[in-house]
């Protein structure tokens, strides 16, 4: 391999190319809301019930991704790649409104959208060990076993697989290809692939 950073920009392609972000349309408002006026301990709860609404395949996903990021992190003095920068690289990628891209944005409103972009996904990357901890009681489900709690957090029942760019591109563009054509004996296509267990 020749650059290093071809990696780094083929995972942000994907992430930006997937049909829905993989914190959701449906999510960003209430993302955003979580960064208004309010004390720290107020917004990592909010930040976390909204983080919970996630799809379970989004929600591994994001874990995954953040703590990743969160590590590279630890190495900034050699990348000065620190958790601001790395916000505001990934924040496009992450988190996106529907309304707003269909709008468009004019003078300093795109400006304005990739702040509060950047200043969620660097809460995330600020706050990864308490967002993602099993032990971080700010929803109101909770189970007790061994006398510890622990959060109650929606499981998929199926496996999952992450499909290829490409395959992400085929399937959301089928349906415009196929419009004229009786519709699919398959259900609507997602950008995983769920797989049976065999348990």
């Amino acid at each position: 391999m020749q650059d290093i950073h071809c990696v780094a920009s083929l995972c942000k392609l994907y992430f930006r190319e997937l049909p829905n972000p993989l914190l959701t349309y449906q999510l960003y408002e209430k993302f955003a809301d979580c960064m208004g006026e309010m004390s720290d301990d107020e917004r990592m709860v909010k930040v976390h019930d909204v983080i919970q609404q996630l799809p379970p395949p989004h929600h591994r996903t994001l874990e995954c991704l953040i703590r990743h990021l969160s590590r590279l992190a630890t190495h900034s003095g050699e990348t000065n790649m620190h958790i601001k920068n790395l916000a505001i690289v990934w924040a496009p990628n992450l988190l996106r409104s529907k309304e707003i891209e269909t709008a468009g944005l004019v003078g300093s409103d795109p400006f304005r959208e990739v702040r509060v972009q950047s200043v969620i996904v660097e809460f995330l990357l600020s706050h990864v060990n308490v967002l993602f901890s099993d032990s971080f009681t700010s929803v109101g489900k909770f189970t007790q076993a061994a006398g510890q709690l622990h959060l109650c957090r929606p499981k998929s029942f199926v496996s999952t697989r992450l499909l290829s760019l490409e395959e992400a591109q085929a399937r959301t563009q089928a349906p415009l290809m196929l419009q004229a054509a009786p519709p699919p004996a398959a259900p609507e296509q997602y950008h995983t692939v769920l797989d049976a267990q065999d348990n």
